[in-house]
């Protein structure tokens, strides 16, 4: 009889418990100003070609802009913290990288802290498919024709939120 009163207590004290945990986690959920900030962070990623047309035929040995942009509208300055390179963009023929915004290049690393200013924008864009390293060293790529995918890599983290993720671009080279 007294372990069937031992077994009560626990069960409650575990069910009081468990109420408790998932009250918090409501709340947590359905803290209007997280969902605000969250509804208000917009990225983009775009190619184009050099005069700013968005395209997704380039012709063999054309150049190109990869541009990837976090926009804030959350009403809120908000902090991030980054290493360089920030924004790496790569392309793919099938999954494979035939080219990057870091090839040929070096960088240091330092931890740096930065504001992205309510209404206001980070960005990032490079003219693909060659760097300046790759460039200097006379490793200069031309894309062969087909299909190829660019993809973004970025190190913004906010402080409290998540930049909203961004699909890969799908493109073609033709002759």
């Amino acid at each position: 009889m007294k372990s069937d009163i031992k077994y009560r207590i626990y069960l409650m004290i575990f069910f009081g418990m468990f109420g408790i945990i998932l009250s918090s986690c409501n709340d947590i959920n359905n803290n209007s100003d997280n969902n605000f900030i969250k509804e208000n962070i917009y990225a983009s990623f775009s190619i184009t070609d050099t005069n700013s047309i968005e395209k997704s035929k380039f012709i063999q040995g054309e150049d190109f802009i990869l541009k990837f942009q976090v926009k804030n509208e959350s009403g809120k300055d908000l902090h991030y913290t980054y290493t360089y390179p920030i924004i790496v963009f790569a392309i793919l023929n099938n999954d494979t990288v035939v080219a990057s915004s870091t090839d040929y290049t070096a960088y240091i690393h330092p931890i740096e802290t930065s504001i992205v200013h309510n209404n206001g924008k980070f960005f990032d864009e490079w003219k693909g498919p060659n760097t300046l390293g790759r460039i200097f060293e006379n490793q200069k790529i031309i894309l062969d024709v087909g299909f190829y995918r660019a993809k973004v890599y970025h190190g913004v983290f906010f402080d409290e939120y998540s930049v909203p993720p961004v699909n890969d671009i799908e493109f073609e080279i033709i002759n």
